[in-house]
This record gives C-alpha cells, structure tokens and sequence, in this order.
C-alpha cells in the first residue's frame, strides 16, 4: 500500500456540488433549522473542497520546489513567492505549447482551486453579511 494520498476527484466535485447545493437552497425555506443546517454543509463542503483541492495539488508540485510545512515568519511568503512563480511558469508554458501532461493537469487544478476559492470566500462573506443583517433586524423589533 502507498503512503503518498491522493483524494480521488470525485470526492472534490462532490465536495463542490454540495457547497453550490447548500448555497442554492440557502432562500427556499423558512425554517431556522435549515438554514443553519444548510450553513454547515455550506461550510464544511467547503472546507472539504478547498482541502482536498489543497492536498492534490501539493502532491503535484512537491518535486518541483521543497515546501515546508506552515512555518512563522519569511518561509510563508517565500512559498507563497515560489507557488505564484511556478504557476506563471506554467502558464507561459502552455502558451508557447512547450508543456507535457502533468503541467496541463497541473494548470487545471490550480485554476479550478483558486477559482472555487474564490467563490467560496465571497459566498461565505455575503452568507456572513446576510446572517448578520437578520439577526440586527430581529433584535430592532
């Protein structure tokens, strides 16, 4: 058996799919335990995405770079400086058409993460804004 993991797409796209699901029947009912039920699922589907998005895509490019493991101080941003220049990388790759199949599926995933990471954030402000502004206006009454 391998010890590297791998998450399976599957369980992202679910992971996705319920995140989009929780936020789509976020208005349908009135009831205030659905809607703190679908304010979980909303949020840990989300979490579940963005992690297994996270962890798929740090098996991709650990030969790339050595990553560390989150550390205090300079070695985040150095990281974060190494994550964005590998990415432009191969995004330059794939326009000149110099790239093999791993940078392809590599380009996917980051694209697809940052998008959903995205969505989720502002989706979840906007449920925070919501959230608020009906408990500020049960307590004006």
């Amino acid at each position: 058996m391998s010890s590297n993991y791998r998450p399976e797409p599957v369980t992202i796209i679910i992971s996705m799919a319920l995140t989009a699901l929780s936020v789509a029947l976020m208005g349908k009912y009135d009831s205030t335990w659905v809607t703190i039920l679908l304010t979980l699922i909303f949020f840990f589907a989300g979490q579940a995405a963005a992690t297994l998005y996270w962890s798929l895509i740090l098996n991709l490019i650990r030969d790339e770079f050595d990553y560390q493991k989150a550390t205090v101080g300079v070695k985040k941003w150095v990281f974060i400086y190494q994550l964005i220049r590998f990415y432009l990388k191969i995004q330059l790759k794939i326009f000149f058409s110099d790239c093999t199949l791993t940078d392809i599926i590599f380009f996917g995933y980051f694209s697809s993460f940052i998008s959903f990471i995205i969505f989720y954030i502002g989706l979840l402000i906007k449920l925070i804004y919501v959230l608020f502004e009906k408990v500020n206006l049960a307590f004006n009454y």
